[in-house]
């Protein structure tokens, strides 16, 4: 009786894991046929990029705000325009105006003026200004100014008469051309005058009360 009732418990127990197996295995199935899904699915859509919007195209600036073009040009190796005062030889061209008988050239400009004296500014360069009143002036005292001018002692036109006052005509340099300087003197031109008239003005100034008798 002891040795059935050990065989039907061994039974169930081989019975039971059979079962047991049998459902694992089935499990296993399960799983690996959930795991392998052969359906074909639509591509998942892909974010689309935004374009950028377009740069502005670069404004080109227009009446005085455009750059200045020469402003990297040494103004020291640009050539001079030319002159509206100048002829075609490069010379000073020579006005209606005049100052105790010799014309001024075209532009210049008179600054003022104190008794007998009178002062010019002018945009030519000193040493036109210097070669123009040289060709017009007649006079043996020049003083050459280191600077470029020149000083026009005891002149006077080359045209004037034997009347006619001497003057000094003084040319400086500046920062915009030259200035020139004129003083008429009170006196005669100098080299005009005849030896009769140097005799005759010399017996007027001195008295005879003041002359000495020659002794012999």
């Amino acid at each position: 009786m002891r040795h059935l009732r050990c065989s039907h418990t061994a039974a169930t127990a081989r019975a039971l894991g059979a079962s047991s197996r049998a459902l694992a295995l089935a499990g296993v199935a399960v799983v690996a046929l959930g795991g392998c899904d052969h359906t074909k699915r639509a591509p998942e859509p892909q974010p689309v990029a935004e374009k950028a919007p377009p740069r502005p195209a670069p404004t080109v600036p227009t009446g005085a705000q455009q750059p200045s073009l020469t402003a990297h040009v040494d103004p020291r190796k640009t050539p001079d325009p030319p002159s509206p005062n100048l002829d075609a030889q490069g010379d000073l061209v020579e006005s209606s105006v005049e100052i105790n008988g010799v014309h001024l050239p075209e532009g210049f400009e008179r600054l003022g003026g104190y008794r007998q004296s009178t002062y010019f500014a002018t945009r030519a360069p000193a040493r036109k200004v210097v070669k123009y009143f040289g060709d017009r002036l007649f006079t043996g005292n020049v003083q050459a100014l280191d600077s470029g001018g020149a000083i026009y002692r005891n002149a006077r036109s080359r045209h004037a008469t034997k009347e006619s006052p001497a003057m000094d005509v003084a040319i400086y340099p500046s920062n915009q051309g030259a200035r020139v300087t004129f003083h008429v003197s009170s006196r005669k031109f100098v080299g005009e005058k005849s030896q009769e008239e140097i005799n005759r003005e010399y017996r007027e100034a001195v008295a005879p009360d003041r002359m000495v008798p020659a002794t012999r």
